[in-house]
């Protein structure tokens, strides 16, 4: 199943957590499969079971005040499908966390984990609403479900992993500055 959703910077893409949404997903957007998607959860306990991460980090993505992608080391233990487990670009796993990203109204219909990213072709602008969103699924037989969460215009969220055995962040993508 493919989800159009709106986040706390603009309309994802969200799939299912299996193979077959992977590829959708993929298709739909025209994305280079280098490039992996990020794990939507559904809140901050559920990060412990994909990524190496320690309480107090999970603490400060708690507080962080933008919004956020961590990429982190992936459990040998973490559930993925099998075909992306040998896939070397997901070693490391990007998460978000649906508690601090997603609409309060919609964050408890969902089925998490997911695969997430933005509702738009690659290299294109993001989608603002959901007409936008929408506009880049063609295929009618792509089972799919939308919500409106009308304008989502911010700029996307910052990208970071934190040091090894330390608390301190590597920017990967920066669009907000730090306080």
């Amino acid at each position: 199943m493919i989800y159009i959703i709106p986040t706390d910077t603009c309309y994802g893409l969200a799939g299912s957590y299996d193979e077959f949404a992977y590829e959708q997903i993929y298709a739909i957007k025209h994305r280079d499969i280098s490039k992996p998607l990020a794990i939507l959860v559904k809140n901050f306990e559920d990060l412990a079971s994909y990524i190496n991460i320690s309480e107090e980090q999970i603490d400060i993505l708690r507080a962080y005040p933008h919004p956020w992608s961590c990429l982190a080391e992936r459990k040998s233990d973490a559930s993925i499908p099998a075909k992306l487990r040998a896939d070397s670009k997901y070693q490391k796993l990007s998460m978000r966390v649906a508690e601090v990203c997603i609409p309060e109204t919609i964050r408890d219909i969902l089925p998490y984990p997911l695969f997430l990213t933005s509702a738009n072709h690659s290299g294109e602008m993001e989608a603002h609403t959901l007409e936008d969103a929408k506009s880049i699924v063609h295929d009618s037989n792509i089972e799919m479900q939308s919500f409106n969460g009308g304008i989502c215009d911010k700029p996307g969220s910052n990208i970071f992993e934190f040091m090894k055995w330390s608390n301190e962040k590597i920017y990967l993508r920066r669009n907000y500055p730090e306080k």
